[in-house]
């Protein structure tokens, strides 16, 4: 009898709530909090890892600890390196004094991880040591250009899952010539004295910087040398003197790819000498571009503008970067006969020069930034050679006479690596130039503690 009255009660509950939807929506908030209650049971029941533990607390000094957090949570903070790979890593790191790193880096945590006898620290201090050495390897210690970013993490994963973690970090090093003629001088020479051993770590520090692409055809200028060679197929086929950014005007270090070609070309002077230069000098005489035969336009308007009068500027209130200078064609133009162009952040290109004297000088620090070339009619030869383009000197000049702009787009341009060096090797014997920026020391102190 007392069933049958309480499911009476609850029929005449429950109907009314039927009808009105009432009961679907508070079965369903019921519903939602017991999955809230569930889920948070679960969170406070749920015991913390000790990897978790040990990378949440205080105590513990990463180098990359927003990618270790990530690593391990993707891997719901359990261990992930097998006894194996462990063995592996180790032997890594001690061996990366032949990359011009020093094993005793604490960022590496060498030491940590041998002598440490907390699995769960051992696993987590391999893992940034791995995290670290990678991102050394392909940016630098000293970051110093930007670069295609690279996921570490991901990398790490896949090589502890194919246990080819040697590989995986093989990969990211530089792929330059230069840099393996180095290794092999570590390898092969059993005593180094101190100062030729930190000149060889920040030459190699510098070739870090550029692209990984195993390149055997490249266009490579040394700044400390005053040099440009073009390299084919690992062999060397031209060589030629340049000119370089004097003290004020340093020239950056960057690599590119050269695909431009302008024959008489116009120069458009640069951001640097509008502002250190040529603007004093209009604010002291608005003739001065006239006999320079430099004309000025608007930087907004530059294709379909015609040129402005200098004088109706007034020169002691402008913003330099609203105009454009360019100066024609011609033996006057600093240019020469011949522009080399590549895209870079800094207005740097190659070029002929109407002051050729200057190639016999010895120290060569004396333009504005670009770079000079001594045989750019060689160059040029040569890159035509690789279109197909059978082109002498003669039929150069002939193009030359013209007197107007001729611009070429190269189907099969060049790598070209902006470099510098003050040690390189040939021959198995060290070649050591002149630090004529003070490069080295500025180097040396950014990254001391590293090395």
């Amino acid at each position: 009898m007392r069933i049958i009255i309480l499911s009476l009660f609850i029929i005449g509950i429950t109907l009314p709530m039927l009808y009105s939807g009432t009961f679907f929506q508070t079965t369903k908030y019921l519903n939602d909090i017991d999955d809230r209650v569930e889920k948070k049971t679960q969170v406070i029941a749920e015991p913390k890892s000790e990897i978790y533990t040990l990378l949440h607390s205080k105590s513990l000094q990463l180098t990359l600890p927003k990618s270790i957090e990530t690593l391990y949570h993707d891997n719901n903070y359990e261990p992930i390196w097998s006894s194996a790979n462990s063995s592996i890593m180790i032997t890594i790191l001690k061996n990366i004094y032949f990359d011009g790193l020093n094993a005793l880096n604490p960022q590496y945590h060498l030491q940590d991880i041998e002598l440490s006898s907390n699995s769960f620290l051992k696993d987590l201090l391999l893992s940034d040591a791995f995290l670290t050495l990678a991102t050394h390897h392909y940016y630098g210690l000293n970051y110093h250009q930007q670069k295609i970013d690279i996921d570490t993490v991901s990398i790490l994963q896949n090589a502890l899952l194919h246990s080819n973690l040697e590989k995986a970090l093989q990969q990211l090093k530089p792929k330059h010539r230069a840099y393996s003629l180095f290794q092999n001088y570590l390898v092969n020479t059993l005593e180094i004295n101190s100062t030729t051993h930190k000149k060889i770590q920040l030459n190699m520090e510098r070739w870090r910087w550029f692209s990984k692409e195993p390149y055997t055809d490249y266009i490579i200028v040394n700044i400390p040398q005053f040099r440009l060679k073009v390299i084919e197929d690992n062999h060397q086929v031209l060589n030629m003197r340049v000119v370089v950014g004097k003290e004020e005007y340093k020239t950056p270090i960057f690599d590119s790819f050269l695909e431009d070609m302008i024959l008489n070309p116009y120069w458009y002077t640069s951001n640097t000498y509008n502002e250190k230069t040529l603007l004093p000098a209009l604010k002291n005489n608005p003739e001065t571009l006239s006999w320079r035969k430099i004309k000025v336009f608007s930087a907004t308007n530059l294709k379909k503008g015609a040129s402005l009068n200098p004088k109706s500027i007034n020169w002691n209130s402008v913003n330099i970067k609203d105009y454009v200078f360019r100066q024609d064609p011609g033996n006057f133009n600093p240019m020469g006969d011949v522009k080399f162009t590549f895209e870079n952040n800094y207005n740097i290109y190659l070029h002929d020069t109407n002051h050729r004297e200057l190639f016999k000088e010895d120290n060569r620090e004396l333009s504005t930034g670009c770079i000079r070339v001594e045989k750019p009619k060689m160059l040029a030869i040569y890159l035509f050679s690789r279109e197909s383009v059978n082109y002498s000197y003669h039929d150069i000049n002939v193009e030359l006479k013209k007197g107007t702009p001729r611009h070429y787009k190269l189907k099969h341009g060049l790598p070209i690596f902006i470099s510098y060096q003050t040690l390189v090797i040939k021959d198995k014997k060290l070649l050591f130039f002149e630090d004529i920026y003070n490069y080295d020391d500025i180097l040396q102190d950014k990254i001391a503690h590293k090395l």
